[in-house]
C-alpha cells in the first residue's frame, strides 16, 4: 500500500465514527483524526496551525484526550510533545457504547414488545384500529416488525418487498429470528421478478437461504404484506394534500379482506417461478400443491389482478 494514500481512504470513515461519539467536543474530534492519521509525536504549535485552534483551546482537548487514554504526552528536555495512543486502544474505547447499547437493546427488545402486545391487546378489535394510516415509511415498517414478532400462522409479501425492507435491515433479522425459533413461521413472498443485475436479486438468495419461500408473479400491483391471514399491509401509490406525493401506507384488521387476496395468491402461487441456488429467476413448472406430482404449466388462468390503491 503507499502510505500517503492511506489518510485518505480512511480519513472520511474515521471522521465518521468519531462524529458518532457525543462525548467528544468539536475541538476533540478535530484534534484525535489529525493525532491518528499522523504517526508520531507532534508539539503543540504543530498541532494548533494543522487543527487551526489557539493554543488556549488545544490544550484544553490535549487533557480532555489524555484523560480519556487517547493522547500520551512526550517530554524532551524542556519541550513537551504530543501522540496518540495505538489506533487499537482508541478505536476499542470508541466502539464500546455501541456494543454495550446493541446488547442492552437486544435484551429489552422482547420485554418491552410483549408489554406494548399487551396493552394494546384489549383494543385490537375495537373500531378505532381497524385501520390506520402512516405516511412514514419507519412507521409502516415498525407495525410491520411488530407483527412479523408476534405472528403464529403465515405471512405473505404480495407486489414489490422492497419497500418494507428499505428503512433498515430489521425487518430481515426479525423474519430470520422467527424461522429460527422454535415458534417458527412459514413467510411465503410472490414478488415481480427482478430486472439484470437487480440488487433484489442477492436479497431474494439471501431470505431463501434463511428458509424464506421466494416465488415470481407480476399478479400483485400494490406493495402488500398479509400476517396470520388477518392483518393487511400496504401501500398505496401516492397521497395528496399537504404532503402530495408521499406514498401511504395503510395497516387493516380484515380477516376478510386477507382471505379474498390469498384466494388470488394461493392461485397465483401454484403457477409462478422460483429462484435456482445461483439467485436468477427460472420458469418453474405449476406442482399442485401437496401432491408432489409436476405438470403442465396451464396458459390459461383468472384474469390478473393488480392490487392497487385508488387513494
Amino acid at each position: 500500500m503507499n502510505p500517503p494514500s492511506a489518510p485518505v481512504a480512511v480519513g472520511p470513515t474515521l471522521r465518521t465514527l468519531l462524529d458518532l461519539d457525543r462525548t467528544l467536543t468539536p475541538s476533540d474530534r478535530k484534534l484525535l483524526e489529525v493525532l491518528l492519521l499522523r504517526p508520531g509525536a507532534s508539539s503543540a504549535r504543530e498541532l494548533s496551525r494543522r487543527t487551526s485552534t489557539n493554543l488556549q483551546a488545544l490544550y484544553g482537548a490535549l487533557d480532555r484526550l489524555e484523560r480519556r487514554g487517547f493522547v500520551v504526552r512526550d517530554r524532551r528536555g524542556a519541550a513537551t510533545w504530543f501522540r496518540c495512543s495505538h489506533p487499537s486502544v482508541i478505536l476499542h474505547s470508541l466502539v464500546e457504547p455501541g456494543r454495550r447499547a446493541a446488547a442492552l437493546a437486544s435484551e429489552l427488545e422482547q420485554p418491552l414488545g410483549q408489554l406494548y402486545a399487551a396493552d394494546g391487546a384489549d383494543d385490537r378489535d375495537s373500531d378505532a384500529e381497524l385501520a390506520t394510516t402512516t405516511s412514514s415509511s419507519t412507521a409502516a415498517s415498525s407495525w410491520l416488525i411488530d407483527l412479523v414478532g408476534r405472528a403464529v400462522g403465515e405471512i405473505w409479501f404480495l407486489g414489490n418487498e422492497s419497500l418494507w425492507f428499505a428503512p433498515a435491515p430489521a425487518l430481515e433479522r426479525e423474519i430470520a429470528r422467527r424461522r429460527d425459533s422454535a415458534d417458527s413461521v412459514r413467510v411465503r413472498m410472490l414478488v415481480p421478478p427482478p430486472e439484470a443485475d437487480d440488487a433484489r436479486v442477492p436479497h431474494h438468495a439471501r431470505l431463501e437461504r434463511a428458509g424464506v419461500a421466494v416465488r415470481y408473479s407480476d399478479r400483485f400491483a400494490a406493495p402488500t404484506v398479509i400476517v396470520d391471514r388477518r392483518w393487511l399491509l400496504l401501500r398505496s401509490g401516492r397521497s395528496g394534500g399537504a404532503r402530495k406525493g408521499a406514498p401511504v401506507y395503510v395497516r387493516i384488521d380484515s380477516p376478510d379482506l386477507c382471505r379474498d387476496l390469498l384466494t388470488a395468491g394461493e392461485d397465483a402461487w401454484s403457477r409462478s417461478g422460483g429462484i435456482p441456488s445461483g439467485g436468477a429467476p427460472r420458469a418453474r413448472p405449476e406442482t399442485p400443491e401437496g401432491t408432489g406430482v409436476v405438470g403442465r404449466p396451464s396458459r390459461s388462468g383468472p384474469p390478473k389482478l393488480t392490487a392497487r390503491s385508488t387513494g
